[in-house]
C-alpha cells in the first residue's frame, strides 16, 4: 500500500504569495473552475477533501468574478468615451485628418449659410421643401424594391415589361428628385 498524502491544487490560499497568485489567476478568469471546486471541497482540519461539501464556499468566488468583470467593462468604456469627450471624437485622428475635418466644417458653414439664401429663393427649392415631394420619394423608392423582388426565372414577357417600364419610371423619377435637390 501506499501513504496518502493531500495534492495541494496549484492555486490556493495557503500562503500570502500562493492567495496572492490565486487572486490574480480569478482576476483573469484563468482556472477558477478549479480554485471554486477546490475551495467547495474543503472540509475539516485532518479529514479528506469530499467534492461539493460546501457549495456555500464557492459564493465569494462567483461574487468576485461578477464584480470583476463588470468593473473591468466599466473601466474600458469610461476610458473609450473619456477620450473621446475630452478630444471632441478626435482621439484616434492624425493631425491631417484633424485639419481636413475642420476645413470640412468651415466649408460646410459656408455652404450652409449660402444654401439657405438660395433654397428659399428658387423653385426647386420650394419643391424640395413640400411634403409631397418627401412622400413621393418614399412611394418610388417603394415601388422600386416591389419591382426588383418580383423578379422571377421564366417570367411572361408581358411580366418582363411592364417590370422594365416601372424601372424606367423609377430611374426618370430619380434622375428628376437629382436634378430638384442639386438645384436646390
Amino acid at each position: 500500500l501506499f501513504n496518502r498524502q493531500w495534492d495541494k491544487p496549484m492555486s490556493n490560499f495557503d500562503s500570502f504569495q500562493e492567495a496572492m497568485f490565486s487572486g490574480y489567476l480569478l482576476f483573469l478568469n484563468n482556472g477558477w473552475p478549479n480554485l471554486i471546486d477546490s475551495a467547495m471541497a474543503v472540509t475539516e482540519a485532518g479529514k479528506a477533501s469530499v467534492p461539493l461539501s460546501r457549495p456555500e464556499l464557492g459564493l465569494p468566488f462567483v461574487i468576485f468574478q461578477l464584480a470583476a468583470n463588470v468593473m473591468i467593462a466599466q473601466l474600458i468604456i469610461s476610458v473609450v468615451i473619456t477620450s473621446l469627450r475630452q478630444a471632441n471624437g478626435s482621439a484616434f485622428q492624425t493631425e491631417d485628418q484633424k485639419s481636413w475635418i475642420s476645413t470640412v466644417r468651415v466649408v460646410d458653414s459656408k455652404f450652409r449659410q449660402f444654401k439657405k439664401d438660395q433654397l428659399s429663393r428658387g423653385w426647386a427649392g420650394r419643391v424640395a421643401k413640400q411634403s409631397w415631394f418627401f412622400h413621393a420619394t418614399n412611394c418610388v423608392i417603394m415601388t422600386n424594391v416591389i419591382c426588383m423582388l418580383s423578379v422571377t426565372y421564366q417570367m411572361s414577357p408581358l411580366h418582363t415589361q411592364t417590370l422594365e417600364i416601372i424601372s424606367v419610371a423609377c430611374l426618370a423619377f430619380y434622375y428628376f428628385e437629382m436634378v430638384i435637390l442639386v438645384c436646390a
